[in-house]
């Protein structure tokens, strides 16, 4: 059973707001129940790549899921031949990633 994601879902989006807009908001809507991250307005290229980012968090953990899905399966379907030795390893480091965002 694929462990789900237990924070706010996705999609996640950019909004500028907040205090004197010195702030960049990641919320799914705008009910504060629903804001995951605040990032502040330092450099202003840095801080929308970084909310940017985050903001994509939710996407990228499912994509990550998907792929991984299917190494495993193009792994199992050619145990012992070693032209797929490297899905193998992607495959475990992806793991080790999905397991690091799980965790909790």
């Amino acid at each position: 059973m694929k462990t789900r994601f237990k924070g706010t879902p996705g999609p996640w989006k950019i909004c500028c707001y907040g205090h004197e807009y010195k702030e960049l908001v990641i919320e799914k809507d705008k009910k504060p129940e629903t804001r995951v991250a605040n990032v502040a307005i330092q450099k202003i290229f840095k801080s929308l790549a970084n909310a940017r980012l985050i903001a994509a968090a939710p996407e990228l953990l499912e994509a990550l899921q998907k792929t991984n899905d299917l190494l495993k399966d193009l792994d199992n379907t050619h145990t012992g031949d070693s032209r797929y030795a490297d899905f193998a390893i992607q495959y475990s480091e992806n793991r080790k990633l999905i397991e690091k965002a799980l965790e909790g």
